[in-house]
């Protein structure tokens, strides 16, 4: 790795290394590198939007769209600064500006996926799942050997409840990229939406090895392990996985939601005030919850009306990396003299 001296070097130079350790996924570092840069350089967009994609990659969705809302105010017509200000919209839930922006970024960036991706990201979450497969599509047909685009279209054919061909791209993403974990969950949900209990199993299982403590991949195992007569297995890896991490709300829900089952409402209460109290997601649980922060609920309509397992679609947002595609070129223009 090429040291820079960040008190010597050229904006430059400085910039470069910024982006380059962005790239690597080093973002508490490159995040230092580009606030220097904005001290020394006030008012230069560029090093401010990387700035910003730091802070949405390292979890600070609020401060990075104050970040990014400022790039696109100093280059309003750079592309890249309206697709990265779109995403940090699209972290906060604001889908509808956000989709805006990335639809007006197509025609300016006509090779690259990125605007595609995000835009179908954006629109899953606002429910156009249509829409949502053909963006995903197209940014497919730009980057057939771009590991993401093969999973964003996944998730858009599992949100449209296309199961086969939903689970061909993500074998497709992980042809790609063995170690992707999120496709790994998704694939194991549209495996056992499928009803391949076994074959879902595996899938949560791989996502285990790439990501140890993968919240949604711990939860669905463990429902999967009960389902099929593994109970007392499920149920000790959900309870270790909440001794763990008493915010899992995924592991919570499906532990409460197997002692109901069993006809043991009150281990499920207790567990379900003790989820109240842990801070966190967490604290937003109630036996009437049913949408909840996090993971996609699916309630497989052969389980009966009665079955209140949540089986996570994993989907991918800002932290899990999937839905912030920076744009192939983004960070090569406006560079600092």
């Amino acid at each position: 790795m090429t040291v820079v001296d960040n008190e010597t070097a050229g904006a430059g130079e400085r910039l470069a290394h910024g982006e380059a350790r962005y790239r690597a996924g080093a973002y508490a570092e490159a995040a230092e590198i580009f606030e220097k840069l904005c001290n020394d350089k006030p008012g230069f967009p560029t090093p401010i939007r990387m700035l910003g994609l730091c802070r949405l990659r390292l979890g600070e969705p609020e401060k990075a769209l104050v970040l990014l809302e400022q790039a696109h105010t100093l280059a309003p017509f750079d592309p890249y600064a309206r697709l990265h200000y779109g995403i940090g919209l699209h972290a906060v839930g604001r889908h509808r500006e956000a989709a805006a922006l990335f639809a007006g970024c197509r025609a300016d960036l006509p090779g690259d996926p990125a605007p595609y991706l995000n835009l179908a990201s954006a629109l899953l979450a606002l429910g156009d799942v249509s829409a949502a497969v053909d963006a995903a599509r197209r940014a497919r047909r730009r980057a057939p050997k771009l590991a993401q685009a093969h999973y964003v279209l996944g998730q858009a054919l599992l949100a449209a409840g296309r199961l086969d061909t939903a689970a061909v791209s993500f074998s497709d993403c992980l042809r790609l990229a063995p170690g992707f974990a999120d496709a790994w969950v998704n694939l194991g949900v549209a495996l056992y939406r499928k009803s391949d209990i076994e074959g879902a199993k595996t899938a949560m299982r791989r996502a285990l090895v790439a990501a140890p403590g993968h919240r949604a991949a711990t939860a669905n195992l463990g429902v999967f392990l009960r389902l099929t007569g593994e109970v007392e297995a499920g149920e000790t890896l959900l309870r270790d996985t909440i001794a763990r991490d008493p915010t899992a709300v995924e592991a919570r829900l499906n532990l409460a939601a197997d002692l109901l089952q069993e006809e043991r409402p009150a281990e499920a209460l207790a567990l379900l005030q003790r989820g109240a109290t842990a801070g966190g997601a967490a604290g937003r649980l109630s036996l009437g919850a049913a949408a909840l922060a996090g993971p996609v609920a699916d309630r497989p309509s052969r389980r009966g009306a009665g079955d209140h397992r949540h089986v996570g679609q994993h989907a991918g947002r800002v932290r899990a990396a999937p839905a912030l595609a920076a744009g192939l070129a983004g960070r090569g223009r406006g560079r600092a003299r």
